[in-house]
């Protein structure tokens, strides 16, 4: 019984994030942050910074990337379904099951380093990225981060052979 009442919250929990995710999404798309950042310059209100958080397009898509990381280990979760494997395949499905089942916010943590990744990669490329973001690029940046969070969240094995392909210096 209580195994059914944890994956009840689990799902309700998925469920409301999804909702979330579609709430922040239209937020991040539709309201322009620039009043609400200009606002906040003239003092602290803490009713601003919250609505800059959820209008401003890098801190809109962090949080819809961290909440799409959420929803891939909460479905990963919810997903598997343990086999007796095969002797041979025993190590490795052990580790497919410890990652499949883990806690949830692990997916998050990982996926925040993929937006950590991509604001890096935007501060070395462009100069003042979100000064004018246009609904198209807000879509296309959200669209991008919230799939490859959903993906290392859900799968944690393609978040490791992500990080093996960013050059971390040393090399020759």
């Amino acid at each position: 019984m209580t195994h059914r009442i944890a994956r009840g919250l689990l799902v309700a929990t998925g469920v409301f994030c999804v909702l979330l995710w579609m709430a922040l999404l239209v937020l991040g798309l539709t309201i322009d942050s620039k009043p609400y950042r200009a606002a906040l310059l003239t003092g602290f209100d803490l009713t601003l910074l919250i609505q800059v958080a959820l209008f401003y397009t890098p801190i809109n898509v962090a949080l819809l990337t961290c909440l799409a990381g959420l929803i891939g280990g909460i479905s990963s979760n919810l997903t598997f379904h343990p086999a007796a494997p095969p002797a041979e395949a025993a190590a490795a499905e052990v580790h497919r099951a410890l990652v499949r089942t883990e806690n949830p916010f692990a997916s998050l943590l990982r996926s925040f380093v993929v937006y950590l990744l991509f604001i890096a990669g935007i501060a070395i490329t462009t100069d003042a990225p979100f000064s004018n973001p246009t609904a198209d690029q807000y879509m296309r940046i959200a669209g991008l981060l919230s799939l490859i969070g959903f993906v290392v969240g859900y799968d944690p094995s393609t978040f490791n052979a992500l990080l093996r392909r960013v050059p971390m210096g040393g090399g020759k």
